[in-house]
Protein backbone atom coordinates (compact mmCIF):
# COMPACT_ATOMS: atom_id res chain seq x y z
CA UNK A 1 0.00 0.00 0.00
CA UNK A 2 1.62 3.19 -1.03
CA UNK A 3 0.97 6.65 1.11
CA UNK A 4 0.91 4.70 4.15
CA UNK A 5 2.71 3.99 7.24
CA UNK A 6 4.49 1.32 7.51
CA UNK A 7 7.40 0.98 10.09
CA UNK A 8 10.10 -2.24 9.85
CA UNK A 9 9.08 -4.70 12.77
CA UNK A 10 10.78 -7.42 13.74
CA UNK A 11 9.20 -10.12 16.14
CA UNK A 12 11.06 -11.90 19.06
CA UNK A 13 9.21 -15.55 18.89
CA UNK A 14 11.32 -16.33 21.94
CA UNK A 15 9.99 -13.34 23.87
CA UNK A 16 7.45 -13.99 26.76
CA UNK A 17 6.10 -10.43 25.27
CA UNK A 18 2.99 -11.83 23.28
CA UNK A 19 3.42 -10.69 19.83
CA UNK A 20 0.27 -8.22 19.52
CA UNK A 21 2.52 -6.65 22.05
CA UNK A 22 5.69 -6.19 19.92
CA UNK A 23 3.77 -4.89 17.52
CA UNK A 24 2.05 -2.02 19.91
CA UNK A 25 5.28 -0.87 21.16
CA UNK A 26 7.12 -1.22 17.43
CA UNK A 27 4.26 1.24 16.30
CA UNK A 28 4.45 3.46 19.33
CA UNK A 29 8.05 3.90 19.18
CA UNK A 30 7.77 4.45 15.42
CA UNK A 31 4.96 7.07 15.71
CA UNK A 32 7.23 8.77 18.39
CA UNK A 33 10.24 9.13 16.24
CA UNK A 34 8.62 9.54 12.82
CA UNK A 35 5.59 11.81 14.24
CA UNK A 36 3.26 10.67 11.37
CA UNK A 37 0.79 13.17 10.67
CA UNK A 38 -3.10 12.62 11.13
CA UNK A 39 -4.92 11.17 8.80
CA UNK A 40 -1.96 9.40 7.58
CA UNK A 41 -2.90 5.64 6.50
CA UNK A 42 -1.83 2.49 8.66
CA UNK A 43 -0.50 -0.34 6.56
CA UNK A 44 -2.96 -2.76 6.39
CA UNK A 45 -3.59 -6.26 8.65
CA UNK A 46 -3.64 -8.30 5.67
CA UNK A 47 -0.26 -7.10 4.02
CA UNK A 48 1.41 -6.65 7.64
CA UNK A 49 0.36 -10.50 8.99
CA UNK A 50 1.41 -11.41 5.65
CA UNK A 51 4.94 -9.62 5.58
CA UNK A 52 5.20 -10.88 9.43
CA UNK A 53 4.01 -14.43 8.83
CA UNK A 54 2.35 -14.72 11.55
CA UNK A 55 -2.04 -14.83 11.93
CA UNK A 56 -3.94 -11.86 10.76
CA UNK A 57 -5.87 -12.03 14.54
CA UNK A 58 -2.72 -11.27 16.09
CA UNK A 59 -2.21 -7.98 14.07
CA UNK A 60 -5.82 -6.63 14.34
CA UNK A 61 -5.78 -7.39 18.23
CA UNK A 62 -2.33 -4.96 18.07
CA UNK A 63 -4.14 -2.52 16.45
CA UNK A 64 -7.43 -2.77 18.32
CA UNK A 65 -5.23 -1.92 21.41
CA UNK A 66 -3.14 1.02 19.69
CA UNK A 67 -6.96 2.01 18.94
CA UNK A 68 -7.77 2.01 22.80
CA UNK A 69 -5.22 4.22 23.56
CA UNK A 70 -5.25 6.49 20.86
CA UNK A 71 -2.66 6.31 18.49
CA UNK A 72 -5.06 4.96 15.90
CA UNK A 73 -8.54 5.71 14.64
CA UNK A 74 -10.93 3.67 12.10
CA UNK A 75 -12.13 5.64 9.15
CA UNK A 76 -15.27 4.38 6.95
CA UNK A 77 -13.35 4.88 3.89
CA UNK A 78 -10.02 4.73 4.82
CA UNK A 79 -9.37 1.58 6.82
CA UNK A 80 -7.16 2.43 10.07
CA UNK A 81 -5.06 6.08 10.34
CA UNK A 82 -3.08 8.23 12.41
CA UNK A 83 -5.10 9.62 14.80
CA UNK A 84 -5.26 13.18 16.26
CA UNK A 85 -4.89 12.82 20.32
CA UNK A 86 -1.48 10.56 18.23
CA UNK A 87 0.60 14.24 18.17
CA UNK A 88 -0.49 14.13 22.35
CA UNK A 89 0.27 11.07 23.12
CA UNK A 90 4.32 11.79 21.25
CA UNK A 91 4.86 14.25 23.80
CA UNK A 92 6.19 12.17 26.30
CA UNK A 93 9.40 12.75 27.14
CA UNK A 94 11.82 10.87 24.57
CA UNK A 95 13.95 8.13 26.07
CA UNK A 96 17.44 9.23 27.29
CA UNK A 97 20.62 8.70 29.96
CA UNK A 98 21.55 11.58 31.86
CA UNK A 99 25.52 11.41 31.13
CA UNK A 100 26.74 13.08 34.11
CA UNK A 101 30.47 14.27 33.91
CA UNK A 102 32.41 16.17 37.15
CA UNK A 103 32.75 19.29 35.10
CA UNK A 104 30.66 21.36 32.48
CA UNK A 105 31.52 20.03 28.58
CA UNK A 106 33.90 22.87 28.12
CA UNK A 107 36.01 22.42 31.29
CA UNK A 108 35.75 18.10 30.74
CA UNK A 109 37.43 18.89 27.55
CA UNK A 110 40.62 20.18 29.43
CA UNK A 111 40.33 16.62 31.44
CA UNK A 112 39.86 14.39 28.34
CA UNK A 113 42.54 12.21 26.71
CA UNK A 114 41.97 10.29 23.65
CA UNK A 115 40.80 7.62 26.06
CA UNK A 116 38.05 10.04 27.34
CA UNK A 117 36.83 11.21 23.76
CA UNK A 118 36.50 7.56 22.75
CA UNK A 119 34.74 6.84 25.54
CA UNK A 120 32.20 9.72 25.54
CA UNK A 121 31.80 8.16 21.53
CA UNK A 122 31.10 5.52 22.82
CA UNK A 123 28.04 6.12 25.37
CA UNK A 124 26.65 8.68 22.46
CA UNK A 125 27.02 6.17 19.18
CA UNK A 126 25.40 3.13 21.18
CA UNK A 127 22.62 5.27 22.91
CA UNK A 128 21.71 6.83 19.31
CA UNK A 129 21.93 2.64 17.73
CA UNK A 130 19.14 2.18 20.95
CA UNK A 131 17.22 4.99 20.31
CA UNK A 132 18.52 6.79 23.32
CA UNK A 133 18.61 10.67 23.57
CA UNK A 134 21.75 11.09 25.83
CA UNK A 135 21.63 14.05 28.05
CA UNK A 136 24.84 15.76 28.92
CA UNK A 137 25.52 16.85 32.45
CA UNK A 138 27.66 18.72 34.97
CA UNK A 139 28.07 17.89 38.75
CA UNK A 140 26.25 21.57 39.97
CA UNK A 141 28.57 23.70 41.44
CA UNK A 142 28.72 23.85 45.56
CA UNK A 143 27.31 26.93 45.59
CA UNK A 144 23.50 25.95 44.17
CA UNK A 145 20.87 26.35 46.66
CA UNK A 146 19.24 23.20 48.18
CA UNK A 147 16.03 24.29 45.96
CA UNK A 148 17.85 24.96 43.33
CA UNK A 149 19.58 21.55 43.33
CA UNK A 150 16.48 19.75 43.94
CA UNK A 151 14.95 21.61 40.69
CA UNK A 152 18.45 20.12 38.82
CA UNK A 153 17.55 16.50 39.81
CA UNK A 154 13.75 17.12 39.35
CA UNK A 155 14.25 18.50 35.55
CA UNK A 156 17.34 16.88 34.75
CA UNK A 157 18.31 14.04 36.30
CA UNK A 158 14.82 12.54 37.35
CA UNK A 159 13.95 12.43 33.61
CA UNK A 160 15.90 9.86 32.50
CA UNK A 161 16.13 6.11 32.46
CA UNK A 162 19.07 6.11 33.97
CA UNK A 163 22.79 7.58 34.80
CA UNK A 164 25.96 7.30 33.39
CA UNK A 165 28.13 8.87 35.91
CA UNK A 166 32.03 9.56 35.56
CA UNK A 167 32.26 10.19 39.13
CA UNK A 168 32.19 13.31 41.33
CA UNK A 169 34.47 16.84 40.83
CA UNK A 170 38.02 17.05 42.33
CA UNK A 171 36.49 20.08 44.97
CA UNK A 172 33.88 16.60 46.22
CA UNK A 173 30.47 18.69 46.27
CA UNK A 174 29.22 16.51 48.37
CA UNK A 175 25.71 17.54 48.60
CA UNK A 176 25.18 17.12 44.82
CA UNK A 177 26.71 13.83 44.57
CA UNK A 178 24.37 12.24 47.56
CA UNK A 179 21.64 13.38 46.09
CA UNK A 180 22.47 11.57 43.00
CA UNK A 181 23.78 8.27 44.61
CA UNK A 182 20.16 8.61 45.93
CA UNK A 183 18.00 8.96 42.87
CA UNK A 184 15.91 5.94 42.19
CA UNK A 185 17.17 5.18 38.89
CA UNK A 186 19.30 2.52 36.91
CA UNK A 187 23.34 4.21 37.55
CA UNK A 188 26.69 3.08 36.23
CA UNK A 189 29.68 4.13 37.27
CA UNK A 190 32.58 3.75 34.90
CA UNK A 191 35.78 3.00 35.69
CA UNK A 192 35.48 3.63 39.74
CA UNK A 193 34.86 1.44 42.38
CA UNK A 194 31.56 2.68 44.00
CA UNK A 195 31.16 2.85 47.61
CA UNK A 196 27.45 2.20 47.84
CA UNK A 197 25.86 -1.17 46.85
CA UNK A 198 23.23 0.02 44.76
CA UNK A 199 24.97 1.82 42.17
CA UNK A 200 26.47 -0.70 39.08
CA UNK A 201 29.63 -0.47 38.15
CA UNK A 202 31.98 -0.84 34.66
CA UNK A 203 35.59 -1.09 34.75
CA UNK A 204 38.36 -3.22 32.30
CA UNK A 205 39.55 -6.60 33.13
CA UNK A 206 42.68 -5.49 34.88
CA UNK A 207 43.24 -9.26 36.18
CA UNK A 208 43.26 -11.55 33.15
CA UNK A 209 45.30 -8.44 31.71
CA UNK A 210 47.89 -8.66 34.17
CA UNK A 211 47.93 -12.48 33.91
CA UNK A 212 48.94 -12.75 30.78
CA UNK A 213 51.45 -10.16 31.37
CA UNK A 214 52.97 -11.58 34.49
CA UNK A 215 53.19 -15.25 32.51
CA UNK A 216 55.36 -13.39 30.00
CA UNK A 217 57.37 -11.85 32.10
CA UNK A 218 58.06 -15.75 34.02
CA UNK A 219 59.00 -16.66 30.24
CA UNK A 220 61.66 -13.29 29.89
CA UNK A 221 63.09 -14.56 33.10
CA UNK A 222 61.89 -11.26 34.97
CA UNK A 223 62.31 -12.43 38.86
CA UNK A 224 62.13 -8.91 40.05
CA UNK A 225 59.72 -5.94 39.38
CA UNK A 226 58.39 -2.87 40.42
CA UNK A 227 54.53 -1.41 40.73
CA UNK A 228 54.70 2.56 40.08
CA UNK A 229 51.65 3.94 41.17
CA UNK A 230 49.98 7.89 41.78
CA UNK A 231 49.16 8.70 44.86
CA UNK A 232 45.72 8.09 45.56
CA UNK A 233 43.05 11.46 45.31
CA UNK A 234 40.64 11.05 48.76
CA UNK A 235 37.36 10.68 47.77
CA UNK A 236 34.23 9.42 50.07
CA UNK A 237 32.15 8.59 47.31
CA UNK A 238 34.13 5.83 44.86
CA UNK A 239 37.67 4.97 44.27
CA UNK A 240 39.57 5.63 40.52
CA UNK A 241 40.17 1.69 39.51
CA UNK A 242 42.83 3.23 37.56
CA UNK A 243 44.29 2.94 41.08
CA UNK A 244 43.59 -1.15 40.95
CA UNK A 245 46.03 -1.76 38.05
CA UNK A 246 49.47 -1.89 39.71
CA UNK A 247 47.95 -3.10 42.97
CA UNK A 248 46.30 -5.69 40.80
CA UNK A 249 49.43 -6.59 39.08
CA UNK A 250 51.80 -6.49 42.33
CA UNK A 251 49.22 -9.30 43.60
CA UNK A 252 49.47 -11.69 40.63
CA UNK A 253 52.90 -11.05 40.49
CA UNK A 254 53.45 -13.15 44.08
CA UNK A 255 51.28 -15.83 42.45
CA UNK A 256 53.87 -16.45 39.78
CA UNK A 257 56.64 -16.12 42.52
CA UNK A 258 58.03 -12.63 41.00
CA UNK A 259 59.57 -10.46 43.76
CA UNK A 260 57.20 -6.93 43.70
CA UNK A 261 57.73 -3.78 44.92
CA UNK A 262 55.31 -0.80 45.15
CA UNK A 263 56.59 2.79 44.63
CA UNK A 264 54.22 5.79 44.52
CA UNK A 265 54.45 8.76 42.39
CA UNK A 266 52.68 12.35 44.35
CA UNK A 267 49.93 13.80 42.49
CA UNK A 268 51.78 17.40 42.59
CA UNK A 269 54.94 15.27 40.89
CA UNK A 270 52.44 13.46 38.42
CA UNK A 271 50.66 16.53 37.04
CA UNK A 272 53.81 17.95 36.14
CA UNK A 273 55.60 14.99 34.72
CA UNK A 274 58.31 14.92 37.15
CA UNK A 275 59.51 11.27 37.91
CA UNK A 276 62.98 11.90 39.04
CA UNK A 277 62.27 11.47 42.88
CA UNK A 278 60.60 7.90 41.90
CA UNK A 279 63.35 6.98 39.75
CA UNK A 280 66.01 7.95 42.07
CA UNK A 281 63.89 5.73 44.67
CA UNK A 282 63.32 2.67 41.96
CA UNK A 283 67.63 2.41 42.00
CA UNK A 284 67.15 2.05 45.44
CA UNK A 285 65.55 -0.55 45.70
CA UNK A 286 66.87 -4.59 46.30
CA UNK A 287 67.61 -6.22 44.80
CA UNK A 288 66.95 -3.88 41.81
CA UNK A 289 63.78 -4.93 39.72
CA UNK A 290 64.72 -5.89 35.98
CA UNK A 291 61.06 -4.49 34.55
CA UNK A 292 58.58 -1.29 35.60
CA UNK A 293 55.05 -1.71 35.63
CA UNK A 294 53.42 2.09 35.36
CA UNK A 295 50.04 3.01 36.20
CA UNK A 296 49.87 4.33 32.81
CA UNK A 297 51.79 5.24 29.67
CA UNK A 298 52.19 9.32 30.48
CA UNK A 299 54.38 7.79 33.28
CA UNK A 300 56.16 4.91 31.62
CA UNK A 301 57.27 7.78 29.44
CA UNK A 302 58.48 9.56 31.98
CA UNK A 303 60.28 6.94 34.17
CA UNK A 304 61.90 5.96 30.47
CA UNK A 305 63.68 9.53 30.54
CA UNK A 306 64.47 9.78 33.92
CA UNK A 307 66.38 6.66 33.51
CA UNK A 308 68.17 7.58 30.05
CA UNK A 309 69.38 10.77 32.10
CA UNK A 310 70.96 8.20 34.53
CA UNK A 311 72.49 6.51 31.63
CA UNK A 312 69.77 3.36 31.79
CA UNK A 313 69.30 2.10 28.38
CA UNK A 314 65.56 0.67 27.94
CA UNK A 315 64.55 -2.58 27.69
CA UNK A 316 68.41 -3.66 27.46
CA UNK A 317 68.51 -2.56 31.40
CA UNK A 318 65.25 -2.23 32.31
CA UNK A 319 61.69 -3.07 30.59
CA UNK A 320 59.10 -0.15 31.11
CA UNK A 321 55.70 -1.10 30.67
CA UNK A 322 52.33 1.23 30.99
CA UNK A 323 48.94 1.08 30.04
CA UNK A 324 46.53 2.75 27.76
CA UNK A 325 48.60 1.99 24.52
CA UNK A 326 49.14 5.57 23.76
CA UNK A 327 52.76 6.12 23.32
CA UNK A 328 54.61 4.13 20.63
CA UNK A 329 56.37 1.76 21.41
CA UNK A 330 55.50 1.26 25.39
CA UNK A 331 54.31 -2.61 26.02
CA UNK A 332 51.72 -3.19 28.57
CA UNK A 333 48.28 -3.72 28.80
CA UNK A 334 44.93 -1.65 27.41
CA UNK A 335 41.25 -2.05 26.53
CA UNK A 336 38.74 -0.43 24.59
CA UNK A 337 37.32 2.81 26.14
CA UNK A 338 34.72 3.15 22.91
CA UNK A 339 33.69 -0.69 24.11
CA UNK A 340 33.35 0.87 27.83
CA UNK A 341 31.17 3.40 26.85
CA UNK A 342 28.91 1.49 24.45
CA UNK A 343 28.70 -1.58 27.33
CA UNK A 344 27.49 1.16 29.79
CA UNK A 345 24.69 2.31 28.04
CA UNK A 346 24.08 -1.52 27.40
CA UNK A 347 23.58 -1.69 31.48
CA UNK A 348 21.00 1.45 31.50
CA UNK A 349 19.40 -0.26 28.14
CA UNK A 350 18.88 -3.72 29.88
CA UNK A 351 18.30 -2.22 33.65
CA UNK A 352 15.41 -0.63 32.27
CA UNK A 353 13.30 -3.08 31.29
CA UNK A 354 12.94 -5.07 35.06
CA UNK A 355 15.32 -2.89 37.12
CA UNK A 356 14.43 -2.89 40.94
CA UNK A 357 15.82 0.11 43.34
CA UNK A 358 18.90 -1.20 44.93
CA UNK A 359 19.94 -3.73 42.07
CA UNK A 360 23.88 -3.70 41.69
CA UNK A 361 25.29 -4.87 39.08
CA UNK A 362 29.39 -5.39 38.10
CA UNK A 363 30.54 -6.13 34.73
CA UNK A 364 33.71 -5.91 32.74
CA UNK A 365 35.11 -5.04 29.21
CA UNK A 366 38.15 -7.07 28.09
CA UNK A 367 41.53 -5.78 28.75
CA UNK A 368 44.76 -7.32 26.83
CA UNK A 369 48.40 -7.40 27.48
CA UNK A 370 50.30 -6.66 24.34
CA UNK A 371 54.19 -6.13 23.78
CA UNK A 372 56.53 -3.24 22.22
CA UNK A 373 59.99 -2.17 21.90
CA UNK A 374 59.96 -1.01 25.99
CA UNK A 375 60.31 -4.78 26.85
CA UNK A 376 62.87 -7.61 26.59
CA UNK A 377 64.72 -10.55 28.55
CA UNK A 378 65.48 -10.17 31.55
CA UNK A 379 69.37 -9.34 31.61
CA UNK A 380 71.31 -11.77 33.82
CA UNK A 381 73.74 -9.34 34.39
CA UNK A 382 74.57 -8.00 37.99
CA UNK A 383 73.26 -3.65 37.84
Amino acid sequence: MKNCFHPEILLDNSSVIPLQEQIAEAFRKQIARFRPAPGVRIVSEHALSKELEIHRKTVHQAYETLVSEGFFTHSATRGVEISEKARQLCRKPFPSIAFVMPYTMTEQLEHLGRSGYELCAGVIDRAAELGIAVNILAIPSSKLSHEDLELWMENSVMRNIGIIDLGPRSDRDDAAMEKLLKAPLPHVLIASESRFPCISTLRADYESAYECMMKHLVKLKHRNIVCLDVERHPNIFFADTAYLRTRIAGKIASKYGICSHSLTVGRPEFKKGNFSTVSENLLQLSPLPTAVICANDDMAQGVIEELKKRNFSVPEDFSVLGYDRIKPGIAGCSHSHLELGRRAVDMIFEMDKNWKFGEFREEHVPSFFYEDLSLSHASTDTK
